[in-house]
């Protein structure tokens, strides 16, 4: 692997980006998958990107060494209370990508909490 240095972390709090134009972002930690996962939560626009936690119809996987199906359950309960209406996972699933319209992503998390 190569070896880099970032230029920053990002933890969990509000990012703001651009300097004209701002867009701001609520950083969560959503250890699980990972115990270094975060989601991005764009409320101006009620778009949750969850990365490797939930995808349409599914959960990040667990059985890593560094997994843990109790801090996935924690991180879902947590991203499920927040107002979505597009649920973007960080790549494709056999069932597809994005989750759109508010109805279908509170469906999706319920669905997905069938797993925990």
């Amino acid at each position: 692997m190569p070896n880099f240095t970032p230029l920053f972390y990002l933890k969990e709090g509000n990012l703001t980006l651009g300097t004209k134009t701002k867009v701001e972002l609520q950083i969560f930690h959503t250890p699980g998958h990972s115990p270094g996962s975060i989601c991005l939560y764009w409320p101006d626009n009620k778009i949750l990107i969850t990365g490797d936690v939930v995808f349409y119809g599914s959960i990040g996987r667990t059985d890593f060494p560094s997994g843990s199906l109790s801090s996935l359950k924690k991180s879902i309960d947590r991203l499920s209370k927040l107002d979505v209406e597009c649920l973007v996972p960080g790549h494709s699933t056999e069932y597809g990508n994005i989750v759109k319209g508010k109805l279908n992503v509170e469906r999706n998390f319920q669905a997905v909490k069938l797993f925990l």
